[in-house]
């Protein structure tokens, strides 16, 4: 559905652009303002999975950016632009569900462990190994670790 908005945008935008060569400014600049929004809504973190495969969403994502894949592993894309506005604490829940969705289907993947390994340091460096909310302690280390544990043969 979101691909079908994303192309009729940029198509309206295209399209408004030769329309508007023979009509007025306001048009053209309609136009141009569809266009670029359209871009800009493609590329942010968020929409990124339309673009890319899902193993790479993921390691993004536990890296730290954007937040795509959440809750349980196995669901579906979020494509809502204020989900990371709308979870507390998103720089240390979305590495972790990122961290669970990688561990469920590492079969599906077929990812290099070299390349799983250097995300995981990577993620675990990031933060620090518990978070205290002030209503609660995250354990964002232990998680990590158990993700990685799970995902790749032990040495």
């Amino acid at each position: 559905m979101v691909t079908v908005i994303l192309l009729v945008a940029a198509l309206l935008g295209a399209g408004g652009l030769l329309f508007a060569r023979l009509h007025s400014r306001t048009l053209r600049i309609t136009a141009v303002v569809c266009t670029l929004a359209a871009l800009a809504w493609s590329l942010r973190p968020a929409a990124r999975h339309l673009f890319q495969q899902p193993a790479a969403v993921l390691l993004d994502q536990l890296g730290g950016y954007g937040c795509s894949y959440q809750d349980e592993p196995g669901s579906t894309p979020n494509l809502n632009p204020l989900t990371e506005l709308s979870i507390r604490h998103p720089d240390y829940f979305c590495p972790m569900w990122a961290a669970d969705h990688l561990a469920a289907s590492s079969s599906k993947f077929k990812l290099e462990p070299a390349t799983v390994a250097a995300a995981f340091e990577t993620a675990l460096r990031r933060k620090p190994e518990q978070f205290d909310t002030g209503d609660g302690i995250i354990p964002y280390g232990a998680h990590l670790k158990a993700a990685r544990q799970r995902l790749l043969p032990p040495k």
